[in-house]
């Protein structure tokens, strides 16, 4: 079984958005889209999607992970700043 201590369930606060914030948000997606039409390389693409979500939210690292069906466990595909120590922890982890 995988090992989850570094990884904890953080306490979710509800904040308000200020505009400045939104502009961000909204200047992100574009980004995103516009990569998404100009990107010939899957993998570029999803790890500028970390990063625009990384710059988001402070002091987070984020992840894309796949599915596997046949085992119930996800597999890291896309982790640009996280260690490769806790890539290898995340990998395996049965759903449910």
């Amino acid at each position: 079984m995988t090992s989850l201590t570094r990884f904890s369930n953080p306490k979710i606060e509800e904040r308000s958005i200020d505009s400045a914030k939104l502009e961000e948000l909204i200047d992100l997606q574009s980004k995103i889209l516009g990569a998404t039409v100009t990107s010939t390389n899957y993998k570029n693409l999803l790890k500028q999607v970390c990063l625009f979500a990384e710059k988001l939210v402070p002091n987070a690292v984020a992840s894309i992970m796949l599915l596997n069906q046949q085992k119930n466990q996800m597999f890291v595909l896309m982790a640009p700043n996280i260690p490769q120590d806790a890539i290898n922890d995340l990998n395996g982890l049965s759903v449910g």
